[in-house]
């Protein structure tokens, strides 16, 4: 997809206006010169990447540099902005790339911290993507089902594999392993289709192999539940401990979803 750009210099025209982030405009922005005792400094450069008007793109921030004192200002200003973007209209996912930051202090840590609380708590999903020599700096409890360790300082296209596993003659597991976003979804429900022509009564959809699950994944599955319901197809997912949390989290775990931790688990829950 072919992104619209906008390059602004200087804090001060750093900030979208409202009418920009209504429309959902794509908008790069990078730090301008800053000069003092006749030093001309080159600021770290920043990136917002906002999905066009009428989709379900998600949001991604990419921050690149040494991000110290003399970054924190543009630093907070872009993750609230990004999050600001994500949940309008609606909530929608967002990521963070941070493969090209050279170094840190203490306060990318608690920017991220409150970005992943307030995410949670609004049902946006999160992912950051880091590199082997940030890491250290940035492994929390907390931040750790956010994180994806990544030796690119590029986003590449995600791959996904759909593997389907008879146990016997009604009973199936298809496992999925990648990523569900935007491009690979659509790819899992065609393939998923094709398998369940095959009409089995018990389905494991075991996604334990899912490393970064994107709201139009979630979307997807509750639509497979209808399916199987109306088919009379008796579903269980599982989703490991990192994609069980999101399913909780949603109000989808037990209620419309019967989600469990391992794929024995769920085929143990079927009984007989």
């Amino acid at each position: 997809m072919a992104w619209r750009k906008i390059v602004l210099t200087g804090l001060a025209e750093f900030l979208p206006s409202e009418p920009w982030r209504r429309r959902g405009l794509p908008i790069r922005a990078r730090a301008g010169r800053l000069t003092g005792m006749g030093d001309r400094v080159e600021q770290p450069a920043w990136g917002i990447t906002m999905p066009p008007a009428g989709t379900t793109s998600g949001v991604q921030v990419v921050m690149s540099g040494a991000l110290g004192p003399a970054a924190h200002t543009r630093m907070r200003d872009t993750l609230r902005v990004a999050l600001l973007t994500a949940l309008s209209p609606e909530p929608s996912s967002l990521s963070v790339l941070l493969t090209a930051v050279t170094s840190c202090d203490g306060v990318l840590p608690e920017e991220l911290h409150e970005l992943a609380a307030t995410c949670a708590r609004e049902n946006v999903p999160l992912r950051i993507d880091v590199s082997p020599a940030l890491l250290p700096q940035l492994g929390s409890t907390e931040l750790a089902p956010f994180l994806r360790l990544s030796d690119s300082t590029a986003a590449t296209e995600p791959d996904l594999a759909v593997v389907p596993t008879w146990i016997d003659r009604a009973t199936l597991v298809i496992a999925v392993a990648g990523e569900l976003d935007l491009v690979t979804t659509p790819r899992m429900r065609d393939d998923i289709a094709v398998i369940l022509a095959a009409r089995p009564l018990r389905l494991v959809l075991d996604v334990v192999g899912v490393s970064f699950l994107a709201s139009i994944g979630v979307n997807e599955i509750v639509r497979l539940a209808h399916v199987a319901a109306d088919d009379a197809m008796t579903l269980h997912v599982a989703a490991g401990e990192h994609n069980r949390r999101t399913f909780e989290l949603l109000g989808l775990a037990d209620t419309l979803l019967r989600v469990f931790d391992t794929p024995a688990q769920a085929l143990t829950a079927f009984g007989g």
